[in-house]
């Protein structure tokens, strides 16, 4: 069963300088955010989960769950990956490891599928592994929305006991992060929120994914929520962020087709980290 979290974020993976990954800061990361008793997503697209080969992924969820084993109910990895035997094989190694509740993603190869196309991969899937598995939807926006809601529910009827929910990102979760109407919420939080013990990277890291974050302006009774990464590279700019806050520069490392920033758009970032009060 997946462990009830009210904030859920997306796992960074660190790379080196060579662009291998960085195992060393990466679990740092996971166990910062299991310290901060965030639920974490691994391979979302919104952080690199689509730069990483199907046996980087089988090795990142093998070492965290040789290195770190209690954290495998609050971890949620998406398995689907671009092709079908590919996404079979990596939530086979996932449910083998523990993660017994999955992500079901569309892979961008399938962005624009159609009812049947789509069902069928996500069928072929869910049939192919062990009946325990259970699986959390994507909760999809855009042009395809439609099509995928109908998929959603074709699985949720054909499956009733194997779908665990469908993703909302919102802030109207139930106490433990959890509905009672089986959806998963992602649950956007503040910076100081009560009850939430979180560091300031962690902090960081959900507000830039919520697309939001708490700056005064140059008056003290001027509060607004903005993001100051509007109209830059996300991932890199949150990596740029990570690494001021850790004084560890391999979190500047994003691999293609990922955009570095450029050396303004640091700048920028910087100054606005100092006056956040950021060091």
């Amino acid at each position: 069963m997946l462990s009830p979290r009210s904030l859920w974020v997306p796992v960074l993976v660190p790379f080196g300088f060579s662009l291998e990954i960085e195992w060393s800061l990466l679990l740092d990361h996971v166990a910062a955010l299991h310290e901060a008793r965030a639920g974490m997503l691994l391979f979302s697209p919104a952080a690199e989960g689509e730069a990483l080969a199907l046996a980087e992924k089988a090795e990142v969820l093998k070492r965290l769950a040789r290195r770190y084993p209690y954290h495998a109910r609050a971890l949620l990895p998406a398995t689907t990956c671009q092709t079908l035997p590919e996404s079979i094989e990596l939530t086979q190694t996932a449910f083998s490891l523990g993660y017994g509740t999955v992500q079901l993603r569309v892979p961008s190869t399938h962005a624009a599928a159609s009812e049947a196309s789509l069902s069928r991969f996500f069928i072929e899937v869910i049939e192919h592994v062990p009946s325990e598995t259970r699986f959390v939807l994507e909760h999809l926006t855009g042009r395809n929305a439609a099509v995928f809601a109908a998929v959603a529910r074709r699985l949720t009827d054909a499956y009733p006991h194997r779908i665990a929910g469908i993703e909302a990102v919102g802030t109207g979760a139930a106490p433990g992060g959890l509905p009672r109407d089986g959806t998963l919420t992602f649950q956007h939080v503040r910076v100081g929120q009560p009850g939430v013990p979180v560091t300031a990277g962690v902090a960081l890291l959900a507000n830039m994914m919520a697309d939001r974050y708490l700056d005064r302006g140059e008056a003290a009774d001027q509060a607004e929520w903005v993001n100051p990464l509007k109209g830059l590279p996300m991932v890199a700019g949150i990596k740029h962020m990570l690494s001021r806050q850790q004084r560890r520069a391999e979190w500047t490392c994003v691999r293609p087709p990922q955009q570095v920033l450029s050396s303004t758009q640091r700048q920028r970032l910087d100054r606005w980290m100092s006056r956040m009060g950021q060091k």
